[in-house]
């Protein structure tokens, strides 16, 4: 197994052969990953996706949880998950190399349906995340995406291998866990309050409001919720306005202050306070940081 994914690196190496996230021009759910060296630790936003080392490990912080994965291993997101993630092995000779493959939860429930597979019954709900090793048909998976990639991709054949691989996920316990939880989590509400969440939240939040609509008292919609999500909902809200913050003021055409109360916050103060505790610099020193990087790195790669 592990000679097979140090072949699939070989494979990979020759295929992205500069550092940085490369979106597939054949596959337009997948994306290739490149880093020579250890990065710093960054936050964002995990699509619904699958995400594969084939070589190197990345450690991250899901919630209050801190993890690694690598090369053999994958992280799954069956939702949009704030979280902070950094390489941590990486070196010009063995670089950190993977591959992220987005899908949406729809394409879960399409899949349980058609191949008909049996989730397991139960109350209780799991994280929408997990680390796992990948399953060994995987790697032929793997090696069939790489293929269509370098060949120009078909879309329909594309399409089927990403169901393969969520097939083979979805086998496991975890992943009979976490399609439970998305089934239980349309059923009960809670993907309606993720949802509105999304879209609403530079808006004041009244969890009162959000368990209303999930038909649950406040107490155990959040106990719910943070099952689910490793956070609870205003913490989700807070990462998402500090998320969208930070992408804002990156393309270096907004104030602080200005992008403060676009996301939602009326004191540029506790903003500023709460986007450094998340990011490690106060707004504009971040900006600024970010910007000497982006430079640094065209001057190297250029």
């Amino acid at each position: 197994m592990a000679s097979r994914f140090a072949a699939l690196a070989k494979e990979m190496a020759l295929t992205i052969s500069k550092p940085g996230v490369i979106d597939s021009p054949a596959i337009p759910f997948m994306s290739l990953v490149r880093f020579d060296a250890p990065t710093a630790m960054q936050s964002g936003m995990l699509r619904p996706s699958v995400c594969i080392a084939l070589q190197g490990q990345k450690a991250l912080k899901i919630g209050e949880q801190n993890c690694r994965y690598g090369a053999g291993e994958f992280l799954i997101s069956g939702v949009k998950l704030p979280l902070s993630g950094q390489v941590v092995n990486a070196s010009p000779d063995a670089p950190y190399l993977g591959l992220t493959l987005r899908f949406e939860a729809e394409d879960i429930f399409n899949l349980l349906t058609q191949s008909e597979m049996a989730v397991p019954d139960g109350k209780e709900l799991n994280p929408v995340s997990f680390i796992g090793h990948c399953p060994a048909p995987l790697t032929d998976v793997i090696a069939r995406l790489l293929a269509q990639h370098q060949s120009g991709g078909d879309r329909y054949l594309c399409s089927l291998l990403r169901n393969e691989c969520l097939y083979y996920l979805l086998q496991s316990t975890n992943g009979q866990a976490l399609a439970r939880t998305l089934l239980k989590g349309r059923e009960q509400g809670l993907n309606r309050a993720l949802s509105w969440l999304n879209q609403h939240f530079a808006e004041p939040l009244k969890v009162e409001e959000l368990a209303s609509q999930a038909g649950m008292s406040v107490s155990h919609f959040h106990r719910r919720f943070k099952a689910v999500m490793s956070l609870g909902p205003l913490q989700y809200q807070k990462q998402l306005r500090l998320i969208e913050a930070r992408r804002q003021l990156m393309t270096g055409k907004a104030e602080a202050a200005s992008v403060a109360f676009a996301v939602g916050y009326e004191s540029p103060s506790q903003f500023s306070r709460e986007y450094r505790r998340l990011f490690g610099l106060p707004p504009m020193q971040d900006m600024q940081h970010w910007q000497n990087h982006i430079e640094q790195d065209q001057a190297i790669n250029g």
